[in-house]
């Protein structure tokens, strides 16, 4: 008999990567409490709150150096735990600050971050420190608002202890001179942010941390606008967009859309906007190809308004946002507002999410919660397909461009949801109110596509990757860019065991 050894225990020390949980639940999260109208011109101040949730229950802290905050939390398992952010670490102008907020806990929770004011919302999923990156590119829309002091804006926190260096590279300029085109760089320590604002669209920003070798350091970044208003050839009610940016070593390379829905339970027309940071990448939407020249600055572009699904396919990895619109532009009735949520791609899924239908606890409109749903399109995925226990297998309709999967539109009550397959599915959760909305992903898998290990075995008959003992193998390494060195390092590895 063969005795078969995980490659993990061959070849690297304490190499864990394997068995790391990539998803959007974690015990550590940086976050930033990001750009606000309020901030800026008169009325009621916006407020920010997190809200936690998890299958378990479980303790945790929230810290703000810079304005001495510390608060612990308690979650119980299926339950929202509620937490308001003082104003005072509100990244209320260009520039450097001390107002990392640095979320932990005992076990693993789900994160979400609401800054809201009346109908002026916008909400993100926040991710683990665990699956950040180091290198991201801002993606906004056309900034147009019906109030003065509406800026476009990223803003990138430090999360490794030491020195982290960032190299910014804007395309448009700032509100405080910073030329467009024209890298800069900047040294954060733990839990400082810089938040960089402008009155142009800043799609296309370069964000990057280029500490290099054991000094690799991660970053939290998030884009989005103070308010801004989509869909209108006249700027009307306008909404903020708040959301954080995925890595783009997470980016995929196939993604399956489905429009908003509202009351009226027709789908709505949405905007999306598809970016590549390799401008050779060859897209397709719905099977034709998009001519190069229609890629601004050869990064990104815009489809038209869609009430329909849709297919985005490329050969090369790229990101795709999700608009709604103004309410009462774009061919759109009923309540609603911009919103800007980033997609998953069909790379990226998960067969368990504990979301929240946002509920804040004053000051906001919203009334209507909805859940969009991308699964295949299989008796094993819809049987199994349930929202809090019920099953809504036959809400599912097959996509017309890829009849493979299947996709639905679901309403539900504000407040904890659990989703749960036992097929992967990707999904977003959004809600509407009179000029108001809300919108992110309900959970994503956040695993490096483009940087892995592989083992190639000619005796392996396990699918995983694993070696034969006393038997030859070869491995290999993808790197999502050309090396200029590669060192492989062999020594003592986990329990004690070393090269077989």
């Amino acid at each position: 008999m063969r005795t078969f050894l995980p490659a993990f225990l061959i070849f690297f020390s304490g190499y864990t990567a394997i068995s790391q949980d990539f998803t959007n639940k974690g015990k550590d999260f940086w976050i930033g409490y990001g750009n606000h109208i309020r901030m800026f011109n008169s009325g009621v101040a916006e407020r920010m709150e997190l809200y936690f949730t998890s299958d378990v229950n479980t303790t945790g802290q929230v810290t703000i150096a810079g304005i001495g905050f510390s608060q612990p939390f308690s979650v119980v398992a299926n339950q929202i735990t509620t937490m308001s952010i003082p104003r005072s670490a509100a990244l209320m102008q260009e520039g450097i600050y001390n107002l990392g907020i640095h979320v932990t806990s005992q076990k693993a929770i789900v994160v979400y971050s609401f800054i809201y004011v009346n109908a002026i919302s916008g909400a993100t999923l926040c991710l683990p420190t665990s699956t950040l990156g180091r290198e991201y590119y801002s993606v906004n829309y056309t900034q147009e608002s019906n109030e003065p002091n509406s800026f476009s804006y990223f803003f990138a926190v430090a999360t490794d202890t030491g020195t982290t260096t960032l190299e910014i590279l804007p395309t448009q300029t700032s509100i405080q001179g910073r030329p467009a085109g024209v890298p800069f760089f900047l040294n954060l320590s733990q839990g400082q942010v810089f938040q960089y604002l402008s009155q142009i669209d800043l799609t296309g920003s370069s964000i990057r941390s280029i500490n290099s070798g054991a000094g690799c350091k991660k970053i939290s970044v998030f884009s989005g606008s103070g308010k801004i208003s989509i869909g209108c050839l006249n700027p009307g009610t306008s909404d903020n967009l708040y959301q954080q940016m995925y890595p783009t070593s997470t980016w995929g390379k196939t993604y399956i859309t489905v429009p908003s829905i509202n009351s009226g339970l027709t789908s709505q027309n949405n905007y999306l906007r598809i970016f590549k940071s390799n401008p050779t990448a060859i897209v397709k939407v719905n099977g034709g190809i998009i001519l190069p020249g229609s890629f601004i600055n050869g990064q990104y572009c815009d489809l038209p308004m869609s009430n329909t699904p849709n297919l985005v396919e490329s050969d090369l990895p790229v990101m795709v946002a999700q608009y709604f619109s103004t309410q009462g532009c774009s061919g759109n009735s009923g309540v609603g507002d911009p919103e800007m949520i980033f997609l998953n791609p069909v790379e990226q899924t998960v067969n368990n999410v504990t979301l929240n239908s946002m509920q804040p606890i004053v000051n906001t409109a919203i009334t209507e919660h909805f859940i969009n749903v991308v699964i295949k399109n299989s008796p094993t995925a819809l049987n199994t397909f349930k929202i809090d226990g019920n099953a809504y297998g036959v809400s599912f309709l097959s996509h017309p461009y890829i009849p493979g999967y299947a996709y639905a539109q679901i309403p539900v009550s504000r407040g904890t949801h659990t989703i749960s397959c036992d097929t992967p599915f990707n999904a977003i959760a959004y809600g509407f109110g009179i000029a108001e909305s809300y919108g992110y992903s309900a959970g994503t898998n956040l695993k490096d596509l483009y940087q892995f290990i592989s083992i190639h075995n000619d005796y392996s008959t396990v699918n995983f990757p694993a070696g034969c003992k006393n038997s030859p193998f070869r491995f290999s390494m993808t790197f999502p860019y050309q090396p200029t060195n590669i060192q492989w390092k062999f020594g003592t590895a986990l329990n004690g065991m070393g090269l077989i």
